[in-house]
């Protein structure tokens, strides 16, 4: 099939910027996320790490080290030109030129609203700030989305921070890459030699949760609130990138198509410091079981 949702294609991004509303998606958001202890989170997680129907009413703003909580609700309808940014930090997203605006469909996950990119230009971009420079703290990445599983090895974007030269330091994630091999379905990214790739093989045009985690000196990347990859780092990586933006749906380069993502964003969180192994699966379960239940 040419795309993964109907109303995905150029007129859909180059005609009037009306709300777009997804089809109904029969393959649902899937089971409730296993595994992880979650100690200490005994109201949300319960005993063997199902997630319990009242994680939808947590709120991440409870998070200490919460930089970037980017919610779909939040965009404003038609063309996308400023997302505000729900944590402390004020780190909204933006898109001045109406050329690279991605667009925000109405019931695109779950029945919620999610910012649409085109795969081909569509980008947003939060300005450098010393709350993004992580430096080599621990941090996680959490992306709600859903991507064209059509388009091969195209190293779809879902956030970036990166330096302008190799190795590219800096936190990447993203899905539909080719390391190590063209298989990998999604990478969470420090630099060019140190990557977590996904062993995940049943990846769809679903909605997943996508995580990227450092822990010291590990690297994790998680897919439905379930370890998929880990790397150990031979030597400690500075991730700040200093003046260099987050880029979420395209790396930034404006080439049509290189590095973009065809696909749905829903929410985007970040956490700047140690995020536990409880904490983190208390944030899963609220993305999980509000994307899951819907409005």
């Amino acid at each position: 099939m040419a795309c993964v949702l109907a109303t995905f294609g150029s007129a859909c991004f180059d005609d009037d910027p009306l709300p777009v509303a997804a089809p109904a998606n029969p393959a649902g958001y899937g089971p409730p996320p296993a595994a992880y202890s979650a100690s200490g989170a005994a109201a949300l997680v319960a005993t063997g790490g199902a997630c319990d129907p009242a994680a939808a009413s947590w709120s991440p703003g409870a998070l200490p080290g919460l930089v970037v909580w980017l919610d779909a609700a939040d965009a404003p309808q038609g063309y996308v030109q400023a997302w505000r940014d729900r944590s402390p930090a004020a780190n909204d997203a933006r898109q001045p030129v109406p050329a690279y605006q991605p667009m925000r469909a109405n019931g695109a996950i779950g029945g919620y609203p999610a910012v649409r990119f085109d795969g081909r230009r569509a980008l947003l971009e939060i300005a450098d700030a010393p709350s993004l420079e992580w430096a080599f703290d621990d941090y996680a990445i959490l992306v709600v989305a859903r991507f064209s599983v059509d388009r091969g090895t195209t190293f779809q974007m879902l956030y970036q921070k990166v330096a302008t030269t190799a190795p590219w330091d800096g936190p990447s994630l993203y899905v539909n890459g080719a390391k190590p091999t063209q298989a990998t379905t999604v990478t969470a990214q420090m630099s060019q030699y140190a990557f977590a790739t996904s062993a995940h093989d049943r990846l769809d045009d679903a909605p997943h949760v996508f995580v990227s985690r450092r822990v010291g000196a590990a690297l994790e990347v998680r897919v439905d609130g379930a370890p998929e990859g880990a790397t150990v780092l031979a030597t400690p990586i500075d991730v700040s990138a200093p003046r260099r933006p987050v880029q979420i749906g395209q790396n930034g380069d404006h080439r049509p198509g290189f590095q973009a993502l065809e696909g749905d964003v829903a929410e985007v969180v970040a956490v700047r410091g140690i995020l536990p192994d409880d904490q983190l699966r208390v944030l899963e379960c609220y993305l999980t079981v509000k994307y899951s239940r819907g409005p």
